[in-house]
């Protein structure tokens, strides 16, 4: 069953570069990364510096998009289990919730004192995960738009986080400063374990 997913998810993604409108998009301007949602619902993004993508891998088109002409995007996430909320982030400082069916962003808040590298949501939906260039991982109700705790035991750049999986009260991250992080967000500021690398590290899924 694994491996029929993972040529599913090959096949999809195979589609979804030979499309006429992606090799436009690919000719003129950096793909930055691409995110897949949830995989029975054939939804792909592409994140660029100036713009976020949000395409169909059933049809093979761009359903809609968000262009900004300030913003450098750098990352972002789909809500699981659903094809409706994306979350991006970039260097304005700010994470940006975006239903992408109705093409707007419902929800834009700072979040960081510079540059947002990585977010994420939470299994149960209602929070998100944030890291930045002020070497910060924040957890985030969306509800009130308020964070909820803020640790900062690195000492680098945090490039990445994430929930653990099928648990949202742990939270990890990586950084420049090579170490993987582990914590505990029921608490404000528990470090549970890390990992260090001695070297930066740029992702880690």
């Amino acid at each position: 069953f694994l491996i029929n997913q993972i040529f599913y998810k090959i096949f999809m993604l195979s589609n979804f570069l030979k499309t006429s409108e992606i090799n436009k998009i690919g000719s003129k301007t950096i793909i930055s990364n691409i995110k897949n949602g949830d995989q029975d619902f054939f939804e792909f993004s592409i994140i660029c510096p100036s713009k976020c993508l949000f395409f169909s891998g059933k049809n093979s088109q761009v359903k809609s998009k968000i262009v900004s002409k300030k913003n450098i995007f750098s990352n972002g996430n789909f809500r699981p289990n659903e094809i409706r909320l994306f979350a991006l982030c970039g260097r304005d400082k700010k994470i940006d919730i975006i239903d992408f069916q109705k093409n707007k962003i419902i929800r834009s808040f700072y979040a960081h004192k510079g540059a947002v590298k990585d977010v994420c949501f939470s299994e149960n939906k209602i929070n998100v995960l944030s890291g930045g260039d002020d070497k910060s991982l924040r957890l985030w109700d969306l509800s009130t738009q308020k964070c909820i705790s803020s640790y900062n035991d690195h000492e680098n750049v945090v490039s990445t986080v994430s929930f653990f999986p099928l648990n949202s009260k742990i939270g990890m991250s990586s950084s420049y400063d090579g170490k993987i992080r582990i914590f505990d967000l029921r608490y404000k500021n528990l470090m549970v374990s890390f990992f260090d690398h001695k070297c930066p590290i740029e992702k880690f899924s």
